[in-house]
Order: structure tokens, then C-alpha cells, then sequence
């Protein structure tokens, strides 16, 4: 069953996601990881706090993912980055697939529990992608998706759900496409 990845991990001061060996250990990282999943990878940060990573992709299923997680590329890169320059938060895997995320994502709001979907009811635009599902440990997570011309009242918004536990905004910093290709926003 198709899962989307929702990974998240604390970059280390006084270090931030474009800073080096970091930027490069999660280009390698990520290379590999298309390899496995044959889908894009978007980092993210929180609208916050850029030392807030959020790693957002698609996997065809969990065990696939832990697959690439297996390979010895992905265990050289964690092994370079943790506890080094970043540190693991969590990772999910809610049964959204993610084939149909909108490649121009320029916001996404990402709402842990029922809770966090309930606290900020009408605080934001309808998306231009929305998707709900639980997890792998049966907690619900709501995605949505916003381009660019919804991006600046979303993230002038995002101050009326500071500190709403479950609920992150996050601004696109880079994606990476199948064919290898990087985009920094």
C-alpha cells in the first residue's frame, strides 16, 4: 500500500540545512533514497524555525522504505549527520499516496491528530491538496498542500497556530526530483 514519508530531524546549531558536510551527506542520502522509492523528496522547514527539517516523499510501501533504509549508503549518511550536525525526531508514514502531491508545493500544514485538525478549523484556505489518513501506530495526520499564490497568506496566518500541539507549517526549501535534479527555493 502507497505511504507517504513525514521524517523529521532538528539541525544542530550553528549549522542549518545549507551548510556543509550536511548539505551534501542529505543530497547523497536522497539520491539514494530515489533509487528506492522512484518518487520526489521535499524538505521542508518549519515556518518558525528553520532548524526544523521536515522530509516529506512517497514510498510504494513501509517495508520498502525500510529497504532503503538498510542500504549501506543510507546507514553511511545517517551514521555522518547523527548525532554530528542533526537529531532524529520521528518518522510516520501515513497511508496517503503520494502520487498525486503537487510538484509547485510551496506551504504545507501537516496536523497530528485529530486534535491539532480540530484546533485550527478555519484558520487557513482550502488546499489546493489535502489528504487524511492514520499511520503505521494509528495516529491521524492531515497533509495539505498550497503553490505559491496561496504560500504568503498561509504563512502570515501560521502565527495563529504557533504553539497548537500537532500542527507544523512548513516552507519548502528544496526538492529533488526523479531525475536526480536539486531546486533550492
Amino acid at each position: 500500500m502507497p505511504v507517504t514519508e513525514i521524517a523529521t530531524f532538528q539541525v544542530l546549531a550553528p549549522k542549518d540545512l545549507h551548510s556543509e558536510p550536511i548539505a551534501s551527506l542529505l543530497t547523497r542520502g536522497i539520491h539514494n533514497q530515489i533509487t528506492y522509492s522512484s518518487t520526489p523528496v521535499y524538505l521542508f522547514t518549519e515556518s518558525s524555525d528553520a532548524s526544523s527539517i521536515y522530509l516529506i516523499s512517497g514510498w510504494p510501501s513501509i517495508e520498502r522504505h525500510h529497504e532503503s533504509g538498510g542500504s549501506d549508503v543510507n546507514k553511511e549518511v545517517m551514521s555522518q549527520l547523527v548525532p554530528t550536525y542533526v537529531t532524529f525526531r520521528g518518522l510516520a508514514h501515513p497511508s496517503i499516496d503520494f502520487g498525486t502531491f503537487p510538484s509547485d508545493v510551496s506551504v504545507v500544514v501537516v496536523e497530528k491528530g485529530v486534535e491539532a485538525s480540530e484546533a485550527i478549523k478555519g484558520v487557513f484556505a482550502t488546499a489546493q491538496w489535502a489528504h487524511s489518513e492514520i499511520d503505521e501506530n494509528n495516529e491521524h495526520y492531515r497533509l495539505s498542500a498550497y503553490g505559491p499564490a496561496e504560500a504568503v497568506a498561509i504563512l502570515e496566518a501560521a502565527g495563529k497556530v504557533e504553539g497548537v500541539k500537532g500542527v507544523a507549517v512548513l516552507k519548502r526549501a528544496i526538492s529533488f526530483g526523479v531525475g536526480g535534479t536539486r531546486q533550492v527555493v
